[in-house]
């Protein structure tokens, strides 16, 4: 775990501040492991994915997405926790530089780059699958999150998925935070907005001076800080980047 500004949990404190401080955790590669895409596609690592049987809606708009831009055929290869697009003809993966090439915005939720190649991010929608949630605790952040006297969890999943994601932090032991599970309902804001607003909408509510907020996103963990200092500017913002669960992901 990295945290944006060291901080010393609970230490010198004293009750009343401690009443005004508040510790939002997200849920998925923050307090759980989410499982990666490349696990869910029926393929061993080096495998090529059979796009017929798993999400072929979504492969078939890669593939038709690299014939429009590159004018070539690609076959989608499991490489552990990645799908992989690869050239059909010499099955190698395409440079990450490939990427100017789809600028248009419809392919930003399409592709991304690890290790220097293209790889495949998931579809919207795809964790709304209760398949999708989590089963390990991040345990780099779990003494964070035991220690909180006040807590919220706010996730970007489904608000269809609130009770199983109470279910699943009682099989795991996890006390059910005294502020919340926040789930999100699609609508006019993005999960970004939603989870600014919530946070604004609890400093209003509760009169925090001090909100904590452990995220895996550091664009949406900055955009929150800056949001909460223009709006607050007697809150004391403390963001925490988590990225251990991600640097653990791997192509080989």
């Amino acid at each position: 775990m990295q945290t944006l500004e060291n901080i010393s949990l609970f230490k010198d404190i004293s009750i009343k501040t401690m009443e005004k401080e508040i510790h939002i955790f997200d849920l998925d590669d923050t307090i759980l492991e989410t499982p990666t895409f490349g696990t869910f596609v029926g393929a061993e690592n080096g495998e090529t994915i059979d796009t017929t049987k798993y999400y072929p809606d979504y492969f078939e708009k890669v593939k038709v997405a690299f014939l429009d831009v590159l004018s070539k055929q690609i076959l989608l290869v499991r490489m552990n926790d990645f799908v992989v697009p690869v050239q059909s003809e010499t099955k190698k993966p395409f440079d990450s530089s490939v990427l100017q090439y789809f600028g248009d915005r419809k392919y930003h939720r399409m592709f991304e780059e690890f290790n220097g190649i293209i790889v495949l991010k998931s579809f919207p929608g795809f964790h709304s699958d209760p398949e999708t949630l989590g089963k390990k605790v991040n345990s780099e952040i779990i003494e964070s999150y035991n220690s909180a006297q006040n807590k919220m969890i706010l996730t970007g999943r489904d608000i269809n998925l609130a009770k199983l994601i109470d279910s699943r932090l009682e099989e795991l032991g996890m006390s059910h935070p005294n502020y919340g599970v926040h789930t999100f309902k699609s609508g006019r804001l993005s999960i970004e907005q939603y989870k600014i607003a919530t946070i604004m909408k609890s400093i209003i509510d509760f009169g925090w001076t001090c909100v904590h907020f452990y995220e895996d996103r550091k664009d949406w963990l900055l955009n929150a800080m800056k949001a909460v200092n223009e709006t607050f500017p007697t809150v004391t913002f403390q963001p925490h980047l988590i990225t251990n669960v991600k640097e653990k992901m791997k192509l080989t």
